[in-house]
């Protein structure tokens, strides 16, 4: 993971920016007008070559990399994706129908099961346009 400090003016830029290629950027509030972005680099990344990018977009922003506080840093695996998919619950859905992102079952409540996998960006039922859906369909 690539971290930098940066002006809070700036964080969506430079996100956007860096994040490009990456697994994705998170976007940190650390004090009044300052920012922490965190890239996250797959094991094919080049720590070296993501270190000089990253360089070189603060320097084109005006900003001194000493003072950023740029810093590469290894994160263990530890299968995100999965752990956060287990800990969804049952999500009620309308007035019908109960979204069951994960195989457990517990008491529906008459309600109608729609199992859905959960993604990064659809699946879990609570995002509008699948509510807007399910009252469509009820």
């Amino acid at each position: 993971m690539l971290r930098v400090q940066v002006p809070d003016a700036l964080d969506d830029e430079i996100a956007a920016v860096l994040g490009g290629g990456s697994l994705g950027v998170e976007i940190k509030a650390l004090r009044p007008g300052m920012t922490e972005l965190r890239v996250y680099l797959g094991p094919e990344h080049d720590a070296g070559v993501w270190r000089d990018r990253a360089a070189g977009v603060l320097l084109a922003h005006g900003l001194q990399v000493m003072a950023s506080a740029l810093e590469i840093d290894p994160v263990a695996d530890e299968r995100w994706v999965e752990r956060w998919q287990t800990s969804l619950s049952p999500i009620p859905l309308g007035n019908r129908f109960v979204v069951l992102p994960t195989v457990a079952v517990s008491d529906l409540g008459g309600r109608i099961p729609i199992r859905l996998i959960p993604g990064m960006a659809f699946g879990t039922g609570e995002h509008e346009t699948t509510r807007l859906c399910a009252g469509l369909v009820e």
